[in-house]
């Protein structure tokens, strides 16, 4: 009788055993995402200025339309519309205005330069880069061409003071 129990005990501990292994575990299911962003970019300016002195910077910049493999008659276009001033503007307003344009060396490297500021305070440097990709002989036609373009938001936050004298006079009077 013990020994028909052992036999009933184990059989019962394998059928158990075998149910719960077909149980199903329910994860939640992430969002895939992209493996390339949409854009990206750095932005080399300093981070303080002083009024009225022109300044250097550089962008480097990648975006999805890096993945289009261009023909030789193809071009690509890097513009950089900028304006330094206090206040962050839309890029219709911005072309409006009076603005710098900046335009790319390659390798998606943007030179930024002879830009200044013309008031004291928190300014920002502001604009929009545009990435053109014009395709010629677009669905093998010749007389077909085709754009595609990427308009990207760009800005940086800029403290421009008087100048180095004003925040040397500042430290040693424990104002900063």
């Amino acid at each position: 009788m013990d020994n028909n129990k052992l036999i009933y005990f184990t059989g019962l501990i394998y059928i158990i055993t075998c149910l719960s292994c077909n149980e199903v575990k329910k994860e939640e299911q992430k969002p895939l995402e992209p493996k390339i962003k949409e854009v990206v970019y750095t932005l080399s300016f300093p981070d303080t200025v002083i009024v009225g002195k022109k300044n250097k910077g550089l962008i480097k910049y990648s975006s999805i339309l890096d993945t289009i493999k261009l023909k030789p008659q193809d071009r690509r276009y890097l513009v950089f519309y900028a304006k330094a001033h206090k206040d962050s503007l839309e890029l219709e307003n911005l072309l409006k205005k009076e603005h710098d344009t900046f335009v790319s060396i390659g390798e998606g490297k943007i030179p930024i330069y002879d830009l200044s500021f013309n008031e004291k305070g928190i300014n920002y440097l502001d604009g929009y880069i545009e990435d053109q990709i014009v395709v010629f002989g677009h669905e093998g036609d010749e007389n077909k061409s085709r754009i595609i373009t990427k308009t990207s938001k760009v800005y940086k936050k800029v403290i421009v003071i008087d100048s180095v004298k004003t925040v040397i006079q500042k430290q040693t009077s424990g104002y900063l």
